[in-house]
């Protein structure tokens, strides 16, 4: 009829008008390229990836243990779907699909570009280009690297989310947002030419920094002070009351230090990586030791500091009975307490005797951590190097839901033999002489805990538990041995499961090398979360996180399981 064929003739004209459209659109990332390249120094490829997408969510949550059932939110769709009905349903030629998935195309060529430019940089083939896009080399284009002599980790990228982890933890991570697209791409394109600790793996591992952010990044931008991403010294200068010992000791503690940007966080490592076909990243990372800010860098396009790492209390060489007494009878003849002992150990002393405890802590991540692959089929052939991208709708949520949340030891304890020498070699190289001495710092750890930035765990008042410090237990061996008797009660009243992460199954041993200390630093990371969705464990990460010991981690861990057994049974009574 007439009707249908007027219809149709407006119906092509409008997909007309519309191809038109999308063809002038598709040269504007060409013509931005033709820019000056430091006009785009903080605008990257991957930041343009997203440029013409609508982004449904901002700071979206990981994939976590909080939601192990596959969920269609976290990898929502960015598309407004409702659009494509109209134009290109039953022909993709010319429609916004098709246009997305050319636009990507190009993308992608200029990203390869891109950050290729920035590794063959780094490798020495600069030309004045490092002058010419400013920031992107000086700091955030160049590889995460752990200083051995002092401990310190330089040049570390640092994601600043909302959320805390933990030494031990596995997450699995959605990243969208364009400035931390470009910093994993980043990261990501060193990976042929990584630096840092080979722990075994004939690899130098790929790290950033996970730092605790109220809000994400819409904190930041708020420009209140409290958010502001600063030194540890920084911290302690900005408010000499922000850290009342007295309030920290109560729960009402746990949310002061929550809201406000964390100095203290956690070193991670990516284990595997996939790319979307709409340019965001899923990256398995695991979370391998803490660190504190210690020097800032840069903070765009994002931040970037040198972090000192920081070992538990009893892994420093310097907080070993035999050593104190060295120092003891340096000092003061042997009239000193084994605190005051501490106390007198002199920062310019023990900082390169701390480089070489934490340089022998890497050597076990190679046996604490396996590193497993996304359960992501690839469909390429050998021979093709291409990169496969992966849609939404390829993400197996199930197969990744069961690597998290923690991560697993390695069945390979061959590193396990280099690691232990290097632990013994830095308990013998604290030579004390009273030379030692001279200048009167205070350890780094020790000037954390004066500050209130490293504190103990508040305990549980509640008169129908045994305070455990009360009973003096400061041996690691018997708190553990506690820790366990509570799960076990709690696990019995309850019908939980501990996962094998934590309770490790029947058929796998550790290795007789793996140091007790080490197992037990692990248990007072991972047995908190077993009940950080119940009320006495709320909100209670980065507390742990700024724990000073692994003794003072378990107790309070040991503290919350009494609770919650003594409250159980008060049920059955």
């Amino acid at each position: 009829s007439a009707t249908s064929k007027l219809h149709f003739a407006n119906k092509m004209k409008a997909r007309q008008d519309f191809k038109s459209s999308m063809s002038i659109l598709m040269l504007l990332p060409i013509f931005l390229f033709q820019q000056p390249l430091f006009v785009f120094s903080f605008l990257p490829p991957s930041t343009r990836a997203s440029i013409w997408r609508r982004e449904t969510f901002s700071n979206s949550p990981p994939v976590t243990e909080v939601n192990r059932v596959p969920s269609s939110t976290v990898f929502a769709s960015d598309r407004d779907d409702d659009t494509t009905n109209d134009i290109g349903d039953d022909d993709d030629d010319g429609g916004i699909k098709d246009f997305e998935s050319r636009r990507m195309d190009i993308v992608r060529i200029l990203q390869n570009t891109y950050y290729r430019s920035l590794n063959e940089n780094e490798d020495g083939g600069n030309d004045g280009f490092e002058e010419s896009i400013g920031n992107d080399i000086r700091s955030t284009g160049k590889t995460a690297t752990l200083d051995e002599t002092t401990g310190r980790v330089l040049n570390l990228p640092l994601w600043r989310v909302g959320w805390v982890e933990t030494p031990g933890r596995r997450n699995c991570l959605n990243v969208h947002e364009g400035q931390y697209t470009h910093m994993f791409e980043t990261i990501l394109s060193r990976s042929s030419t990584s630096k840092g600790v080979d722990d075994g793996s004939g690899e130098g591992p790929l790290y950033f920094g996970h730092l605790y952010l109220p809000g994400g990044s819409a904190s930041s931008r708020s420009g209140q002070e409290k958010y502001q991403l600063k030194t540890w010294k920084e911290e302690l200068l900005s408010d000499e009351t922000r850290f009342d010992l007295s309030l920290l000791n109560t729960y009402k503690g746990n949310d002061y230090v929550n809201d406000r940007s964390a100095v203290i966080g956690c070193l991670m490592q990516i284990v595997d990586h996939r790319r979307m076909d709409d340019g965001r990243l899923i990256i398995l990372v695991q979370a391998v030791e803490r660190f504190v800010v210690d020097e800032i860098l840069e903070t765009k396009p994002y931040a970037v500091a040198n972090v000192q790492i920081l070992l538990d209390e009893e892994e420093l060489p310097w907080s070993k009975s035999a050593n104190l007494q060295v120092v003891n009878n340096v000092v003061e003849g042997g009239n000193l307490s084994s605190d005051n002992a501490k106390r007198a150990i002199d920062e310019n002393f023990c900082k390169y005797v701390r480089g070489s405890a934490v340089s022998a802590s890497f050597y076990y991540h190679s046996y604490e951590f396996d590193k497993p692959k996304l359960p992501i089929s690839d469909n390429r052939s050998v021979d093709d190097k291409s990169e496969e991208y992966i849609s939404k709708d390829d993400i197996p949520w199930i197969g990744i839901s069961k690597l998290l949340p923690f991560a697993h030891y390695s069945t390979d304890d061959v590193s396990l033999t280099r690691a232990n020498e290097k632990r013994e070699n830095a308990e013998k190289s604290l030579s004390v002489t009273s030379s030692g001495f001279d200048g009167g710092e205070s350890t780094l750890e020790q000037q954390l805990q004066n500050g209130g930035i490293l504190w103990n765990p508040s305990p549980i008042m509640s008169s129908d538990v045994v305070i455990r410090r009360s009973q003096d237990l400061n041996n690691c061996d018997s708190l553990e041995t506690l820790l366990w008797l509570a799960l076990d009660d709690f696990c019995r009243a309850t019908r939980f499961v501990p996962p094998e992460e934590v309770l490790n199954h029947p058929k796998t041993t550790l290795s007789p090398k793996y140091p007790k200390l080490r197992r037990q630093r692990r248990l007072s990371y991972l047995a908190p979360a077993l009940i950080e969705n119940l009320e006495v464990g709320k909100g209670m990460r980065q507390v742990w996180l700024n724990t000073p010991s692994t003794r003072a981690r378990l107790r309070g861990a040991l503290e919350r399981f009494d609770h919650l057994n003594n409250e159980l049974m008060g049920q059955f009574n």
